[in-house]
């Protein structure tokens, strides 16, 4: 379904029963809801869950965002070297407020959070700004952005990078995508906008090493 939501349409899907507690899966940069197993959202379904997802603004059904100016990321990324703070078209802020924003208009006053990189920046600033909102988060493969955190370990980059025949198949099943959502990989690629992942680029950038609530 498609909400309004701080004057930005976004593409939820809920499976809607008001007696549960909610679960909202928050996608990363260039995510689409789709992007959750089945699987998984039927597990968390079967355990008495409602599941709620959601397209990020600017990106797969939810509502681009051409009206605003197309960032320049290598200048964008320049001017934070050189200690300035560019403005981006918007900021993670402004999608935790598209995801409390979603959290209103179904009635739900918390929710138990999960974010996916990106969407794991997202949930925190949730918990920082509005932390009764949030009855957990669990942030998958993200960070706070904080300068001087240190990266992964070796062992931890070698045991996630594919071997050469999964890397085929995967690539295959991209090549043919499952036919049940079709129609949504069709419609992303007819809406497929550079400057769109470029803005979210933008934003992730502007919040990078930014510990806390960015300036508005």
């Amino acid at each position: 379904m498609q909400l309004f939501i701080n004057g930005v349409r976004l593409e939820v899907e809920d499976t809607g029963e008001k007696d549960r507690v909610a679960v909202l899966l928050i996608p990363g940069m260039a995510m689409q809801l789709i992007v959750w197993p089945e699987a998984m959202v039927h597990q968390l379904h079967q355990a008495g869950y409602r599941v709620i997802r959601l397209d990020n603004r600017d990106i797969g059904l939810s509502q681009d965002m051409a009206h605003l100016p197309a960032p320049n990321l290598l200048w964008f990324m320049l001017q934070q070297k050189l200690g300035l703070q560019p403005q981006a078209p918007y900021s993670i802020q402004d999608m935790a407020n598209d995801v409390l924003g979603v959290l209103d208009h179904l009635q739900i006053n918390q929710a138990h959070l999960v974010g996916v990189s990106m969407g794991g920046m997202i949930g925190q600033r949730i918990c920082i700004g509005s932390p009764q909102r949030a009855l957990s988060l669990t942030s998958i493969m993200s960070s706070s952005g904080a300068k001087g955190l240190p990266g992964p370990y070796w062992f931890s980059t070698t045991c996630l990078k594919p071997d050469q025949h999964h890397e085929q198949q995967r690539c295959q099943r991209l090549a043919r995508p499952d036919p049940r959502y079709a129609p949504c990989f069709v419609h992303a690629a007819s809406q497929s906008r550079h400057t769109g992942c470029t803005s979210t680029c933008t934003a992730l950038c502007a919040s990078v090493g930014r510990p806390g609530l960015c300036p508005p």
